[in-house]
């Protein structure tokens, strides 16, 4: 019979080994399919946003980038970008003139200006601290698809993308024909590397990199 003084130094050593072998060959397996599952959430979320923006203009006849009543909706009297409420700035790559710091956030327009998307595309409103007037004119009744004005919402929730940076949208070039509107993320890096103009506007049809885009047009 065994005694059952427990397991011998040669059976710990081979179970120890056995583990460490499982383990090896488990956990690439985990690590990628954590990756994949971010990357599918970040496909998911920035076309989302870019659904939230095209309904946005299909309710309020508007595009999301109004400053002010005294800074409508028209090119360059509009800020160029929205970005995610929270999270890091990405770094960028030479000419991937994406907002880069919070010193973008004004509230005003100029080359380079940012608001928020959660001000925009789920409350409403500009990103002025000291006002609370609306921005968007609001419809009536919500309930009504005839009824035309801002309903409140358009996307659910504005995080930062799985790897804790912002997206972003280069809103300036909205309505303007044959120039590409992205909603990015930097991507598994963190560094955006599509390039664009200190006004916003695109100048590739494609994302560069391991950058994760929706064209909204």
């Amino acid at each position: 019979m065994r005694n059952s003084k427990g397991f011998t130094l040669i059976e710990i050593i081979v179970a120890v080994a056995l583990v460490a072998i499982l383990s090896a060959a488990v956990a690439p397996s985990v690590l990628n399919n954590i990756a994949m599952g971010r990357i599918s959430r970040t496909q998911s979320d920035v076309q989302a946003i870019a659904s939230g923006v095209m309904r946005f203009k299909s309710d309020t006849g508007k595009y999301p980038r109004l400053d002010t009543p005294a800074n409508p909706d028209t090119l360059g009297e509009a800020f160029d970008f929205l970005v995610s409420t929270n999270g890091t700035w990405p770094t960028l790559v030479t000419n991937a003139n994406w907002p880069s710091s919070a010193a973008a956030l004004v509230t005003g327009i100029g080359a380079g200006s940012a608001q928020t998307i959660t001000n925009h595309l789920i409350i409403g409103q500009n990103d002025y601290a000291t006002t609370t007037s609306d921005t968007y004119i609001r419809a009536n009744n919500p309930e009504d698809p005839t009824d035309v004005g801002f309903r409140q919402g358009y996307i659910s929730s504005d995080p930062p993308d799985p790897w804790g940076n912002r997206y972003m949208i280069n809103v300036a070039p909205l309505g303007m024909v044959g120039q590409p509107v992205w909603v990015i993320s930097a991507g598994p890096n963190g560094v955006l590397e599509t390039l664009i103009t200190n006004v916003g506007t695109a100048t590739l049809d494609t994302v560069n990199g391991d950058d994760i885009g929706f064209r909204v047009q």
